[in-house]
């Protein structure tokens, strides 16, 4: 029974390094390129397998590729469904106190920097590096690998490279 259990947990447990990036919104049209569909399944991946304190309640989700510059549209519209919103970063600002959507009143709830940035691709596989960043002293860094499936480009493995 014991060794049951711990084939199911480590069953459990290599399932969950793996994250298929959930389906784009029905309107959006596919994004073309291999670096658009890594950037935006390891977007997905890291909405859901970050260490913020605020997590999915969150009140927006903005996003930065590529430095300090905005994701195009066709790769926002993928996530016109997604709760919580995501916008360009440049719709947001963000300081000690935390993340906001530009204009917010007093007392909004905060929101998540998400960003994405090197990707090398070789072949079916590819790496990349992200980071969010909450506010104050609330952010990360981490390195993925990726594989090319016929779904698409799923996440295999990711790597915490720096929280504070």
């Amino acid at each position: 029974m014991r060794q049951a259990l711990l084939t199911v947990i480590t069953l459990m447990t290599a399932l969950a390094g793996c994250h298929r990036a959930a389906p784009a919104s029905p309107a959006a049209p596919p994004l073309v390129g291999d670096g658009a569909q890594i950037t935006e399944a390891v977007f997905r991946h890291l909405f859901a397998n970050n260490a913020s304190a605020v997590q999915g309640r969150a009140s927006v989700y903005c996003l930065r590729v590529d430095g300090p510059s905005d994701p195009s549209a066709a790769l926002l519209a993928h996530f016109a469904t997604n709760r919580p919103r995501v916008v360009a970063v440049s719709a947001c600002t963000e300081g000690s106190d935390g993340v906001f959507v530009r204009g917010a009143t007093s007392g909004a709830r905060p929101g998540l920097v998400f960003a994405v940035g090197e990707i090398a691709i070789d072949g079916d596989r590819a790496t990349a590096t992200a980071a969010y960043f909450e506010g104050g002293l609330s952010a990360a860094s981490y390195g993925y690998s990726l594989r090319r499936t016929a779904a698409g480009w799923e996440v295999v493995e990711q790597v915490l490279f720096m929280i504070s």
